[in-house]
């Protein structure tokens, strides 16, 4: 097999969903120290670029911090507390 061209690449990323807004989200500040994005099965640290990520929301700044927190924080991707009922 031939080695991947950059159309590959190209062709690749466009299939590639968008991300929720903040607002969307309701991204903010984890008041209640329950559920910081750092325990959220999305959150990780892009070791790479040295700073956090989500993998269903992106802010302006792309950096997320640990303590803010969203609708869709679940620790196991199966339960969702702070989802509205």
């Amino acid at each position: 097999m031939p080695p991947a061209s950059l159309e590959d690449y190209e062709h690749l990323l466009e299939d590639r969903p968008r991300k929720f807004s903040p607002a969307e989200v309701g991204f903010q500040k984890d008041k209640t120290g329950l559920y910081p994005c750092l325990s959220c099965v999305h959150f990780y640290i892009g070791m790479a670029m040295e700073h956090n990520v989500c993998e269903i929301m992106r802010p302006e700044d792309e950096q997320i911090p640990w303590d803010f927190t969203c609708q869709f924080h679940t620790m196991d991707g199966k339960t969702f507390p702070k989802m509205e009922k």
